[in-house]
C-alpha cells in the first residue's frame, strides 16, 4: 500500500497542478444532474481541507464603444473576445471524487437503478475527458489499478484464510 501510494503520489500531484481550457463536451457534462450533486460534494470535499472549489474562471466575451461614433453619431461598439474557462486539475479531480460519492454503492447511499447506471455513464465520459486533457491523472489512475491488484488478492486471501481456520480447527 505505501509503495502504491509513494508511486502515484507524485502524479497526481503533477495532475492537480495541470490547468485545462475548457470546452463544449465539458460544458454539456457539467449540466448532468450528476454533474450537479458531484459538484456539491466537491465542494464539501474542498471544505473540509479548509479550501474553497473553484470549478471555472473565464470571461465572457464584451462590447465596448471604440471611441468613434457612426454617421447617426451613435458610438462603433468592438467585441473583446472573452477567455475560456479555465480549470484547475485539483478542482477536476475534486469533481471525479464527488462523482464517485455521488453514485455511491449499490444499495448503500448514493443513487440506485437507472439513474445510477445513467450517472456511471456520465463518470465514463467525464474521465475519459479528463484523461484526454491531463494525460497524468490517466496515467496515476492507471497505476493506482494496476498496484492495487496484489493488494486487493491478500485481502481476498486473508478473508479466506479467517473464514477456513476456524473451521478446520
Amino acid at each position: 500500500i505505501k509503495a502504491r501510494e509513494a508511486a502515484v503520489k507524485p502524479m497526481y500531484d503533477a495532475a492537480k497542478k495541470a490547468t485545462v481550457q475548457g470546452d463544449e463536451e465539458l460544458e454539456s457534462l457539467l449540466q448532468r444532474p450528476s454533474m450537479s450533486a458531484a459538484q456539491q460534494r466537491a465542494a464539501n470535499i474542498a471544505a473540509e481541507r479548509n479550501e474553497a472549489f473553484m470549478l471555472a474562471q473565464g470571461t465572457p466575451a464584451q462590447q465596448v464603444a471604440s471611441g468613434i461614433l457612426d454617421a447617426q453619431g451613435n458610438p462603433i461598439l468592438k467585441t473583446i473576445p472573452g477567455e475560456p474557462a479555465a480549470y484547475q486539475g485539483k478542482a477536476l479531480h475534486d469533481l471525479k471524487m464527488g462523482l464517485d460519492d455521488a453514485i455511491g454503492s449499490p444499495g448503500i447511499g448514493g443513487m440506485q437503478g437507472a439513474e445510477r447506471n445513467a450517472a456511471i455513464g456520465t463518470k465514463e465520459e467525464y474521465l475519459k475527458w479528463l484523461e484526454s486533457k491531463i494525460p497524468a491523472y490517466g496515467d496515476a489512475k492507471e497505476t493506482y489499478a494496476a498496484m492495487s491488484k496484489p493488494i486487493n488478492q491478500m485481502d481476498v486471501g486473508q478473508e479466506f484464510y479467517n473464514r477456513m481456520v476456524p473451521a478446520l480447527a
